[in-house]
């Protein structure tokens, strides 16, 4: 099994993407469709789900996932976490989307906690703010966020990595969200497999996004 840096899962997209031609909105499509796979088979008494969406394509992730949701007959309240950050261009279409679909999303600000209340009353929180680009620790109001959601009561299911991970990393370099699952792409990643990093990604598993993984070069080391 290979376990993957940071750099080379990017490379491994980049793969895909350029080599293979796969678009990436086609990948962030593949990743809400196992999410929603995954929400379903693990949480099955799980009706209304709240998605934290940062500004960067596990945002978009969760956006794509807040559709497929949608389409299955679950509530989804949608938290777009940017606090000003320009969205990557394929999180800007995800929310494009959603806002054609008349989707209600809260956009957080200074008064995020009061934005965010209503995530208490959902039966699973999904974090989908940052993914396996972050190496730096977060700040304000990041950091302030992600605590919060570790306080609520409600199980918590990450997208490719619990925010606030380095995934190259076994070592958590700031807060991070204590998740109860996690669900990555095409292999493992360092944070997800060593301690201490790995007491907070919960039960993982690795789904794939419709590209072979075994084929690509990352399979080999050779990325």
């Amino acid at each position: 099994m290979r376990v993957l840096t940071a750099a080379e899962a990017r490379a491994f997209d980049r793969w895909a993407i350029d080599e293979l031609g796969v678009p990436a909105l086609v990948l962030m499509e593949n990743a809400a469709l196992a999410l929603a796979e995954a929400i379903a088979s693990g949480h099955g008494d799980a009706r209304r789900v709240a998605i934290f969406c940062g500004p960067g394509n596990n945002g978009g992730d969760g956006l794509a996932l807040a559709r497929q949701l949608i389409t299955r007959g679950y509530e989804v309240g949608l938290f777009l976490a940017n606090f000003g950050r320009p969205l990557s261009d394929d999180c800007a279409r995800q929310l494009a989307i959603c806002r054609a679909m008349n989707l209600a999303v809260f956009e957080l600000g200074s008064d995020w906690r009061e934005s965010a209340a209503s995530a208490a009353t959902a039966d699973l929180v999904v974090d989908a703010l940052f993914g396996t680009g972050l190496e730096r620790p977060l700040r304000a109001p990041y950091a302030a966020l992600v605590e919060w959601l570790n306080e609520l009561p409600l199980p918590r299911l990450a997208v490719d990595i619990p925010s606030g991970l380095d995934a190259s990393r076994a070592q958590p370099i700031g807060p991070a969200i204590r998740a109860d699952a996690t669900v990555t792409f095409g292999a493992p990643k360092i944070a997800h497999l060593l301690l201490p990093a790995a007491e907070w990604v919960g039960e993982l598993s690795v789904a794939d996004l419709g590209v072979p993984f075994e084929a690509s070069p990352a399979a080999a080391g050779d990325l």
